[in-house]
């Protein structure tokens, strides 16, 4: 997948895309992890044409001259992964929906929780997801009694436990949970990566049905690792030796020799239903995904007016800051952003701004002593005032707004599900500047 491409503006402005349902109260995790231990992942490949294979305790995959097709149960999933899928109904289940180019492929999403899905891939050569939509509903009905894609065989060690749960048992390790830069996922079942304490070394510990390699010590880009294999479980430590991977690998052994822990109860149902809310937070909170627990709906405030008040907004980066700079967004009409947008207001006093055209937006005010125009930027006017506009991987737009106070606006856009399909920037430049002319015209006029 390439990486979404971006315009920024220094006015603390993203837009982004909207989601389908709105964020709601707790969302129970235990459906998640009953699907976890017991939803087998290989239930809904049965009876197709080809070669199934459980290739990881949460993996199951399909070999076909065309491709693959692959089940992920309990695939992180979280309101980041959300913003960049397209909302799709499956069965009268929510799921989500991204096409890849290179290889032409296709993932639906069936979100089980708030923070993980029950994830479909296959090829998608002719462009409409055809076989991975269908492959999502065959799940989807599955899901309805999930009692019924129950494993089968009596219980794995390795299918009732995470990566992560088998690298806490090695002492020292303080696990890197979330990965990937999505604090609202947590680490995949079957990988999963931490550091020793006080030392420079890593471990990284996967859980696989694949042929293990054999025990090497080996150096990488200067730095000594070794990588050792038993039971399923592949376990690598960097910047350290064999002896060390060995000792690690010893406590994960322990760990599966004791008896597999019981699966919680079997829900009801899984998936969330369409209608219902499948997430916590707001969509708008997937444009700056970190400290995503602190981001919420912005609350009803009155916006700020004049320098001082703006220099307080500036000077207090917090979610009570963005509720005033929401104040500022929330009362522009909503064919203003292109479509209908929601907003969150985030933990470093930006509003954040999506919609489901894939606007990514966001809002803030920042004091600063030099409003010269850096190297790689142009000077601009937009509603009569002087700033900056810096164009990249994100466009940055930065404007006068009460000496020495700056609005800032970092925007991007990428149509939802559409990861690899090029960013229209025309499009976005012309957005940022209406919506941020507006701010200047009714909020600024003093």
């Amino acid at each position: 997948m390439t990486r979404a491409r971006w315009f920024l503006i220094t006015v603390g402005l993203l837009v982004a895309a909207g989601c389908n349902s709105p964020a709601g109260g707790p969302i129970p995790e235990q459906p998640a992890d009953w699907a976890l231990a017991e939803f087998d992942p290989c239930a809904p490949l049965h009876g197709e044409p080809g070669s199934v294979r459980l290739s990881r305790p949460h993996t199951c995959e399909l070999e076909r001259p065309a491709g693959r097709l692959t089940v992920r149960v309990a695939a992180p999933f979280g309101t980041a992964t959300r913003l960049a899928s397209a909302p799709v109904a499956v069965a009268g289940l929510v799921g989500y929906q991204r096409r890849f180019g290179g290889r032409p492929s296709c993932r639906v999403d069936l979100p089980i929780s708030a923070t993980r899905a029950i994830e479909m891939a296959a090829p998608d050569p002719t462009g409409g997801c055809a076989e991975a939509r269908a492959l999502a509903e065959r799940a989807a009905r599955m899901m309805r009694r999930p009692a019924t894609a129950s494993r089968r065989g009596p219980a794995d060690g390795l299918a009732r436990r995470t990566a992560c749960d088998l690298l806490r048992t090695v002492p020292g390790v303080e696990v890197w949970e979330p990965t990937g830069g999505r604090e609202d996922e947590p680490a995949g079942a079957d990988s999963c990566a931490g550091k020793l304490a006080d030392q420079l070394g890593y471990l990284s510990l996967e859980t696989s049905y694949a042929p293990a390699p054999d025990t090497a010590e080996r150096l990488g880009e200067g730095d000594p690792s070794c990588t050792v294999a038993d039971g399923g479980v592949v376990l690598t430590i960097g910047n350290g030796g064999c002896e060390e991977a060995r000792r690690a690998m010893d406590h994960v052994r322990r760990a599966l020799f004791q008896p597999a822990p019981p699966a919680p109860p079997a829900p009801p149902r899984l998936g969330i239903t369409l209608g219902d809310p499948d997430d916590v937070r707001p969509l708008a909170c997937g444009v700056q995904p970190t400290d995503l627990a602190r981001c919420r709906a912005p609350r009803p405030v009155a916006a700020p007016v004049g320098r001082e008040a703006l220099l307080a907004t500036a000077a207090h980066p917090s979610p009570e800051a963005a509720d005033q700079v929401c104040a500022m967004l929330r009362d522009a009409p909503s064919d203003l952003f292109g479509s209908p947008p929601t907003f969150a207001a985030a933990p470093s006093g930006a509003c954040l701004v999506a919609t489901d055209a894939g606007l990514r937006y966001s809002l803030r005010f920042e004091s600063v002593g030099d409003a010269r125009c850096q190297p790689g930027s142009e000077g601009v006017q937009v509603a009569g005032r002087p700033g900056c506009r810096a164009v990249g991987a994100i466009e940055t737009l930065r404007l006068t707004a009460h000496e020495p106070v700056s609005l800032v606006v970092e925007a991007g856009i990428q149509l939802r599900g559409e990861p690899d399909a090029p960013p229209d920037r025309a499009r976005l430049a012309g957005l940022v500047d209406r919506i941020t002319a507006h701010v200047v015209r009714v909020h600024l006029r003093a």
